[in-house]
This record gives C-alpha cells, structure tokens and sequence, in this order.
C-alpha cells in the first residue's frame, strides 16, 4: 500500500498524482504512511468553499381544480329553471286551451238553446195553426152531423144534408157528401200535414238542453192534447153524442195545456 507524502492519502496502485493534494508520486513507490498530528491533520485539511448558488425562482402553484360540486349545482340550477318553465309553459298552455275549450262549449250550449228556443216557438204556432184548422173542421162536421138527424137548415151544411133539394136519408150519406167536397177534404189534408210538421218538430225537442226539462213536459202534454184533438176530426167516430163529447172536452183540453205552456215560452 502506499500514502501520499505530503497528506498521507492512501494511493491507488496506478495513481501518479495524489487525488487529494494533487502531490506526484512514484509509480509503485511505497511510502510508509506518515505519522500525521492532529495539528498538521488539522492544518492541512482543505476548507470547504462556498459556493454562491443562484436563487431559483419559486415554481408558480398550479392553479386549483374547478370544484366540480360548484358545476353540478349549476347544472342542476339550469335544469331546475329549464323544467319550471317547461312547466309554467304547460299549464299556461294548458289554462289557454282549457279557456279556448269552456267558450266553445257555452257557445255550442248558447246556439243549442237557441235553436230548442227555435223549434219550441215553432212547434207552438204550428199546434195553435193545426189546432184551429181542426176546431173549424170539427165544428162543421159536428153541424153536418146533427142537422142530417134532425133536418135542420143551415146555408152552411144544406150544400150536404141537403144535395137535391131535401134531406138525406141517412146521416152518414151528408157526412159523405161533406168528406167527398174538395174544400173540406183540402181542409183535412192541411191537418194532416200539419200533424207531421208538429211531430217533426216534437222528435227535435226530444232531448232538451239543461234548464229546459219543465218546458219539454209541458209541450210533450200540449203534444198529446193536440194529437187527439186533431185526430177526432180527421177520423170522426162513434155517435153524434159521443162525437160531440169527445170533441169537446178534448177543444177545452188543449187550451188549457196551451195556457200552461205560454207559462215557459216567451209568446
């Protein structure tokens, strides 16, 4: 092993130069190691340098993360006013057609009681028209009748009791002589008619709006009258006694249910 000379460091066996004082040495030379004292140790260990490092630049901090809970909120703010308005929208929407829908139906109820206010004031008239035609015809039917039994005369019904001059033999021949006379058959064919006018009229009041049930059932019983009265003289039946009874009491029937139907028309 050999040392240094001057510091006493161990050499390698190839080093020349002394790594630690840069001392040259002999190749393979053995030097004894020197007895080194703490003084000379002392002197002869090389300071330390300080060396200025220069100041680094303190990094910048990376920028924090956005808080995802911040986003999320935000998110399901914008959702939250998305869906209110969706769903103010709809029921704005909803009020509308809703709105929309209550004017059509009142006007659909104003024009449906308007044309059952319509047939009603119809239905009146035509009753009052048919039922006048059938009074004036019974009436004439009723003289027929009892002037042919009891030889009566009358410029009104000789033209039938009396066809030649002198009285019939039976009364049914100066009724028949009355139903064959076109007058009176015209008269009977306008009851007729006037029977369907009033029946149509009557299928349209079938099903009255609401408010309207009373005035139905007091037209549907001015109805009946009207039908039976106007039915004795189209097709006149029975005796004279009968007849007249019939036709009488029936005339008085229907003006009583005509005075009870003014209560709910406006005539």
């Amino acid at each position: 092993m050999r040392f240094c000379s001057v510091c006493g460091k161990a050499l390698e066996d190839q080093e020349v130069i002394c790594s630690a004082c840069g001392t040259p040495v002999e190749l393979n030379a053995e030097v004894p190691a020197p007895a080194v004292s703490d003084e000379t140790v002392q002197t002869s260990v090389i300071e330390p340098q300080t060396v200025a490092v220069p100041a680094v630049p303190p990094m910048p901090s990376p920028a924090k993360p956005k808080s995802k809970t911040g986003i999320i909120i935000a998110v399901i703010a914008v959702a939250v006013v998305l869906i209110v308005g969706a769903v103010v929208g709809v029921i704005v929407y909803n009020n509308h057609k809703a709105e929309e829908a209550r004017v059509a139906e009142e006007a659909r109820l104003a024009e449906e009681k308007a044309a059952y206010e319509e047939n009603l004031s119809r239905i009146y008239y035509a009753m009052i028209s048919g039922a006048a035609d059938a009074e004036s015809a019974g009436n004439l039917t009723k003289k027929v009748w009892y002037n042919a039994i009891y030889e009566k005369r009358d410029l009104e019904t000789d033209l039938y009791t009396r066809p030649n001059g002198y009285f019939v033999d039976d009364f049914n021949e100066a009724l028949g002589n009355l139903f064959a006379d076109s007058s009176y058959r015209s008269k009977i064919s306008d009851i007729k008619d006037n029977q369907e006018t009033v029946k149509k009229y009557m299928k349209a009041l079938m099903d009255p709006p609401e408010g309207y049930q009373d005035t139905y059932d007091a037209v549907k019983e001015c109805y009946d009258a009207y039908v039976l009265f106007t039915g004795l003289v189209v097709n006149p039946t029975g005796s004279l006694q009968t007849f007249s009874e019939n036709f009488n009491a029936a005339d008085t029937d229907m003006v009583n249910k005509w005075e009870a139907l003014q209560l709910y028309l406006d005539v």
